[in-house]
């Protein structure tokens, strides 16, 4: 509106990163080809990170069950966090990860932990179990809470959250079943079949207002 945009020809752009979902459902990733990592999707409030990294911190320093890759939100800059609770990256335990984007994390991953965002959707498309934390300082608002579809799995303390990660970690195969994540997606979302006919989809939308 600023910089002189009718209101009424403004629309939300933030649906458009899911685009590329349907990608990863393509055929299943074979539970054997990933890697004994788990993505961890950060929270963008500094509070939330910072309660979430020491529930980490605390249930796996002396722990060695596999790789935490730490993905922080665009939003909220962790440096000052890391050091306010002296958490350290441990290599082959706690690393950081800021230039690969998160279907690339999530595509190798055995596992992602994530609060309340939306990236727990990106986790089922990329055929991944989803841990969710229970955190004091935020209400459960992750989209997939209530679902029972067995694609997440809810963690309240440390011990449910090493439990969970040991569970997944060392199983034999995929906790999540490959045509419950595409239908799930599917019904989830409206995907356009091809760009054409997505942008129509939005031309006529705008009209319509």
């Amino acid at each position: 509106i600023d910089n002189g945009w009718p209101k009424e020809r403004i629309f939300d752009l933030g649906a458009i990163r899911y685009y590329r979902l349907p990608e990863f459902l393509k055929e299943e990733i074979q539970w054997n080809s990933r890697l004994k990592k788990i993505t961890v999707a950060l929270p963008n409030t500094k509070i939330e990170v910072k309660e979430l990294l020491l529930m980490l911190k605390q249930a796996f320093v002396d722990k060695n069950i596999c790789t935490f890759v730490l993905k922080p939100h665009i939003s909220c800059p962790i440096e000052g966090i890391i050091k306010s609770i002296n958490f350290e990256y441990i290599d082959g335990k706690f690393e950081l990860c800021i230039d690969d984007s998160l279907e690339d994390l999530l595509i190798s991953s055995r596992a992602l932990i994530v609060t309340g965002s939306t990236a727990s959707l990106d986790g089922i498309a990329c055929q991944c179990p989803v841990i969710i934390p229970r955190l004091s300082s935020r209400v459960d608002m992750n989209p997939l809470s209530g679902i029972s579809d067995g694609f997440a799995i809810h963690v309240s303390n440390q011990d449910e959250l090493i439990n969970a990660v040991t569970s997944i970690v060392n199983s034999e195969k995929s906790p999540v079943e490959f045509n419950k994540v595409k239908s799930f997606i599917n019904e989830y979302f409206t995907f356009a079949t091809a760009e054409d006919e997505y942008f129509l989809r939005l031309e006529r939308e705008l009209l319509n207002r």
